[in-house]
């Protein structure tokens, strides 16, 4: 067992967090197989308590509010790894050219990043979703619309630093192309942090699916 290993096991919270996660994740996936209640059906009188047939009652309709949860947890982790991945595309692509590339492209690819930057996340999404309607694709590609700047301006800051050291230079010195320095060389050296930001997205686009969802 590597020292990183036991360095999580010896720290409790982390290992309550990891087992809170795979329990919350194994429920979005499966729970509506585990537990076939449909969560749109009236099945009890409006705010029911909790009883063996409704383990946290029902809402001010009468519905399930446990079927709820479960149909719910699928369909937010759906759209939280989805919009995730669509954030990473962005602003992986956008920081990747902006830090590799000369002055004229990188001041380019900033302005059009801070001009994303400056409006208000929640209401750009608001109006995008307005406009091209609330499907799950469309809320998806929303979400990662709004939600990729951070990351491609972490992006860049790693390319910037990176493609100065000498294994860079001894890779142009080898004829390496430009994109296979870009994605083959730089990106690798630059993901340890890449990975966490896109790990702490996830919470930030379910965040932003809950708000849009009101």
């Amino acid at each position: 067992m590597n020292s990183g290993w036991k360095l999580f096991l010896a720290n409790k919270g982390a290992v309550f967090g990891a087992i809170l996660l795979m329990i919350m994740t194994f429920a979005g996936v499966f729970g509506e197989r585990l537990y076939p209640v449909s969560a749109t059906d009236i099945v009890a009188a409006p705010m029911s308590p909790p009883s063996a047939t409704l383990p946290l009652g029902a809402d001010y309709l009468g519905r399930d509010v446990f079927a709820g949860l479960l149909h719910g947890a699928g369909t937010t982790l759906v759209i939280g790894v989805a919009a995730t991945l669509a954030t990473v595309l962005i602003g992986l692509l956008m920081g990747a050219i902006a830090g590799f590339s000369g002055r004229r492209v990188d001041n380019i690819l900033m302005r059009v990043t801070e001009f994303f930057q400056v409006l208000p996340p929640i209401l750009l999404a608001m109006v995008l979703v307005s406009v091209f309607g609330a499907k799950i694709w469309n809320v998806i590609l929303v979400i990662g619309l709004v939600t990729w700047p951070p990351l491609a301006r972490l992006t860049r800051a790693e390319f910037l630093k990176l493609k100065e050291r000498e294994f860079i230079r001894a890779e142009y010195a080898m004829g390496s192309s430009n994109l296979n320095i870009m994605f083959r060389v730089l990106l690798p050296n630059a993901s340890p942090p890449l990975i966490v930001a896109a790990a702490l997205n996830i919470g930030t686009a379910i965040l932003f699916e809950s708000g849009l969802s009101f």
